[in-house]
């Protein structure tokens, strides 16, 4: 890769590592996610923890200007593909890692999604939408952690049948190891968590216990 390259993952990193959740919290709300609810400084907790315009403000942020645009002006330019998805996976990094918060971050979900929708993969998120959010979500099982964790499974599956180039296949592959990684270390990456059941839990349900309630009520002792 040449100079050039080095210096756009750069930016990109620190495009993504803008902890948008975090800082509007604090300049909006007066309040540090990092204290609050899950202790997520993600736009999940920020919703929990102050109210639903502000996290849908932060979402959009983070899923349009965050992933989808960035994304959006590399295929207009028509950035060599191999480029095109390393620049758009930093995003991802650096939204879950970022720099302003010493490699801590959200759960990076909202960011994904604006990658995956600037590849072009509309039918695929139509589909996650249909069958995992509001099937799955709203009328079987209420947690959206776990079908989080099943769309995970399903979008390279679904990118494949569905027939695009084996570089988005692979880009949606490392993107949701990504997500998983973010999930099973949590914001504790250099303490990573060995006991096998709290690895399935964070896995599963993107928490050390099952019970969301007990989560979060432990978390603010």
């Amino acid at each position: 890769m040449t100079t050039h390259v080095f210096i756009l993952i750069g930016i990109f990193y620190l495009w993504g590592s803008i902890p948008t959740a975090y800082w509007y919290g604090r300049f909006f709300h007066n309040v540090d996610l990092r204290l609050l609810g899950s202790q997520n400084i993600g736009t999940a907790n920020l919703f929990e923890s102050t109210k639903l315009s502000s996290s849908l403000i932060v979402g959009f942020v983070d899923l349009f200007f965050k992933g989808w645009v960035p994304v959006t002006l590399l295929l207009i330019f028509d950035v060599e593909e191999i480029i095109c998805i390393t620049l758009s996976l930093c995003l991802l990094i650096g939204h879950n890692w970022s720099i302003f918060m010493l490699f801590k971050g959200g759960r990076g979900i909202l960011t994904a999604i604006g990658v995956v929708l600037g590849f072009q993969l509309y039918l695929e998120m139509l589909i996650l939408v249909i069958f995992m959010g509001f099937i799955g979500r709203i009328l079987i099982y209420k947690d959206s952690g776990f079908w989080t964790f099943i769309a995970f499974l399903v979008l390279p599956a679904l990118t494949f049948l569905i027939g695009h180039s084996n570089g988005t296949l692979i880009m949606t592959i490392i993107l949701i190891t990504i997500l998983i990684t973010k999930r099973l270390t949590s914001n504790n990456l250099l303490n990573f968590q060995k006991d096998f059941n709290v690895l399935i839990y964070r896995l599963l349900w993107d928490r050390d216990i099952k019970s969301k309630d007990k989560w979060i009520d432990s978390a603010n002792r």
